[in-house]
Formats: structure tokens, sequence, C-alpha cells
């Protein structure tokens, strides 16, 4: 049920990210200001311009140096309880393939990183990425 939550969510952000151009992207302290980050298929990789690389094992996709500001944290109505929308991420990976996150910085989501993928025992794909939330 997540999962589909979270799929359903960030499919609104992916048209948001297709008619981003180049020119669009600004820099910010050294790093590369980026909408969220939603791959839900194979093909998604190829909707962000900064991510390099093939997914393949010896040219792993990689996201660097980029910045993802979000409008704050999120929260849901169930019941009579107040839940975290855990569908408000800032790097959603579902999809195929090899992949490098580093050097990145996360703020104002509900959730920084979702790998929604099995990952190697021994392979650690995420360095130097700072995630604040703010409340």
């Amino acid at each position: 049920m997540i999962g589909n939550q979270i799929i359903e969510s960030n499919q609104d952000r992916k048209s948001s990210i297709i008619n981003t151009t180049q020119e669009e992207l600004s820099i910010s302290n050294g790093y590369l200001l980026v909408d969220p980050i939603n791959i839900s298929s194979g093909s998604d990789w190829a909707l962000y311009p900064f991510i390099t690389g093939n997914g393949s094992a010896i040219n792993p996709y990689i996201i660097e140096n980029v910045e993802i500001i979000g409008d704050g944290v999120k929260s849901m109505q169930s019941g009579n309880d107040t839940l975290l929308d855990t569908s408000y991420v800032g790097i959603y990976i579902n999809a195929g393939g090899s992949f490098i996150i580093r050097n990145c910085k996360i703020s104002h989501t509900s959730i920084g990183i979702y790998l929604y993928v099995n990952i190697p025992p021994g392979s650690y794909p995420i360095s130097n990425v700072e995630i604040m939330i703010v409340v």
C-alpha cells in the first residue's frame, strides 16, 4: 500500500521534470538545485539530464552534487491519527540498474531517500548525503 502511494504521488512530480531544461537548473553553493527525483521505471533515468551513466555495473547511474529543497514535511490523516506522508520523498528509486548517490543535500521532505529496490549485500551506493528534515 505505501509503495503504491509513493508511485501515485510522485507521478505528479514527473511531469514537471519532463519540462525542465538544462538552462532552468541553477547552482547553489556548488550543488545543482533540482526538484525531487522519482525513478519509477527504467526509462525515468533519462528524464534527469544531470544523472550520468547507463545503469550497468561498470557505468552506474550517478546522482551527485545535487540539492533538493522540498516544500516541507507533509502529513496525512488516517482516521483520528495524523501520520507522516511517506510519499513525499527527495529521491525515490524503484527501478533496476546500478546506481550511486553521492555528495548531495536533501531538505524539507518527509523522507530523504526511499529505495524500493534490493541492494546487494556489501554494496553501499549512498555516500556523503546530507538529509535535513525540518518540521
